[in-house]
């Protein structure tokens, strides 16, 4: 059986549901991986939390890239994230702005993609536009910009 990482009974965050959660799928079987995933997305059902799916569904098809199971429970979740942080993020012209001065957020432990799109704020590009200069996917672009705005690192003004 797979733990549940969304099951938490102390009230604890996302952020920390999510570590936790990461390092679940990193010390998985390839077929345990599968079963997390499908895990995921049947938590994503209950929960709404596309993005949190998603990120474990990532986590769990670098592990076992091969498993047919979680290449297709991948695609489907990337496809409903995809469309509801495009309708959420890009229904309305929105320009990020950083909310933390730049030196305080040097020291924030930041995957590469956040660390990328920070470094292009400015307030004055547009979410659009820093998405077509980005060389991340549309979808892991969004989902960034997303996970930088629930962190409170920016708003999407």
């Amino acid at each position: 059986n797979v733990i549940s990482p969304w099951k938490r009974k102390d009230g604890g965050n996302a952020a920390l549901a999510q570590s936790s959660a990461t390092f679940v799928v990193r010390s998985l079987t390839p077929e345990a991986a599968a079963r997390a995933a499908q895990a995921a997305q049947q938590n994503c059902a209950r929960t709404g939390n596309r993005l949190g799916a998603y990120d474990l569904v990532r986590k769990a098809l670098a592990l076992s890239p091969h498993q047919e199971k979680i290449q297709r429970l991948y695609g489907e979740l990337e496809r409903a994230l995809l469309a509801e942080l495009s309708r959420s993020l890009l229904g309305r012209y929105r320009v990020p702005k950083l909310v933390k001065e730049r030196d305080e957020i040097v020291g924030l432990e930041l995957s590469a993609e956040e660390r990328y799109l920070i470094g292009r704020i400015d307030g004055r590009w547009d979410l659009l536009s820093l998405m077509r200069v980005s060389p991340l996917r549309e979808v892991d672009a969004l989902a960034t910009f997303q996970r930088l705005a629930d962190r409170g690192l920016i708003t999407l003004d």
